[in-house]
């Protein structure tokens, strides 16, 4: 009698979120897995596709990523085992915040899971004309104004020193989303 194999796909739709700070040693952008064939493959990537970890049959394989990754990532031992396919990012940056794709393919290379997680970094930087404006989630920490979105037709932001303060604003669109406003 032939035996028949049944293989089941799990797809996770939601983004988990992962914030970290600059300075901070490490972040561990999480996923956890059911699904745990034997020869399975752990691919982690970023939006552009550049492999940020990959990981076969519990061996973890540095010579298939990503030269921006090399010697920053690690699992925990034997991950496809235990279900816990987080990955380590040592010494996060700003240029490391992104939305990082966990994928658990088969022996023979199907799709069994998927997860995403984002990865947001606390006072992140951004440079628009030369200037450096830094935002934190709730503070201007800089003397630039920020709008998030080129619709906003007033901005309300707290300053650690003078209170809530409102200004009119006006941007153009196209602009990147930290962007210098026309006060």
């Amino acid at each position: 009698m032939a035996s028949v194999e049944l293989m089941c796909c799990f797809v996770l739709f939601s983004v988990v979120q992962v914030t970290a700070e600059p300075g901070d040693e490490s972040v561990v952008l999480t996923c956890r897995s059911t699904v745990q064939p034997d020869g399975a493959k752990v691919v982690w990537k970023d939006r552009n596709e550049r492999k940020v970890h990959v990981c076969q049959k519990d061996s973890e394989q540095p010579e298939k990523q990503h030269r921006r990754y090399r010697n920053r990532t690690e699992m925990k031992k034997e991950p496809l085992r235990t279900g816990d396919l987080s990955v380590t990012l040592k010494h996060p940056t700003n240029t490391d915040r992104d939305t990082y794709t966990c994928t658990v393919y088969s022996r023979e290379g199907k799709e069994l899971m998927e997860k995403q997680v984002e990865l947001k970094i606390k006072g992140q930087c951004c440079r628009y004309r030369g200037l450096d404006i830094v935002i934190d989630s709730y503070f201007v920490t800089v003397r630039v104004f920020v709008c998030h979105t080129p619709a906003v037709q007033q901005l309300c932001y707290t300053d650690k020193h003078r209170g809530h303060l409102c200004s009119s604003c006006q941007t153009s669109l196209g602009l990147p989303v930290c962007s210098l406003l026309e006060i």
